[in-house]
């Protein structure tokens, strides 16, 4: 996946409409300020498009995200993936319902992909290939992980690796191999015994 452009309107600290962010030209590029300008904004507003929600929220609500003053938030994110160009608009509201809708894009026009929280959570997957779990742990890691992993000891920087990188998944995979090469073993051996008796 590859940002293109960036809209927001209510979100954070940006209160106010915000001129696009425009990635188009970029190759490479880091986003930097002072302590509370509004970095990590930028990701969170760009996660918060494409899954409705956002790693510093927990399992709190998004509506906390919407600017003080403001009755609602508005994240409009274009991004490609492979030669495909997409669009999520997602908008919440302080009270009452949330919209979001995602379109793929054919130059000058575009075709509906999906409308609603769960159709485009799906068609997010379909098209990134991760869904919220696997975006947050393999491309936006959260702040707190990262400061955890800074600050712990060698055990809990392993532990932080293994959540993250979801090796857990390997340990349980080298289990099952092990189990199946014992039972492997327990098969060569009565079938030698066979063997030596004939």
């Amino acid at each position: 996946m590859r940002p293109i452009t960036l809209k927001v309107s209510g979100f954070m600290c940006f209160r106010d409409e915000q001129a696009p962010l425009d990635f188009s030209e970029l190759e490479l590029f880091a986003i930097s300020g002072p302590t509370g300008a509004g970095k990590s904004s930028v990701l969170d507003a760009m996660t918060y498009a494409l899954y409705g929600k956002v790693p510093r929220m927990g399992r709190g609500s998004v509506r906390e995200l919407i600017s003080h003053g403001r009755d609602r938030m508005t994240v409009t994110f274009e991004f490609s993936v492979h030669d495909r160009r997409f669009l999520v608009a997602r908008s919440t509201r302080r009270t009452g319902t949330s919209a979001v809708q995602m379109d793929e894009l054919h130059g000058t026009t575009s075709s509906p992909l999906a409308e609603g929280a769960r159709q485009v959570q799906q068609a997010v997957a379909r098209v990134v290939g991760l869904d919220y779990d696997a975006f947050t742990q393999a491309v936006m890691l959260p702040q707190g992980d990262f400061a955890r992993f800074l600050k712990g000891d060698r055990a809990q920087r392993r532990l932080i690796l293994q959540e993250l990188l979801r090796l857990t998944v390997y340990g349980r995979m080298r289990e099952l191999a092990n189990e199946q090469c014992k039972d492997a073993r327990r098969s060569v051996d009565m079938l030698e015994q066979q063997l030596q008796a004939y």
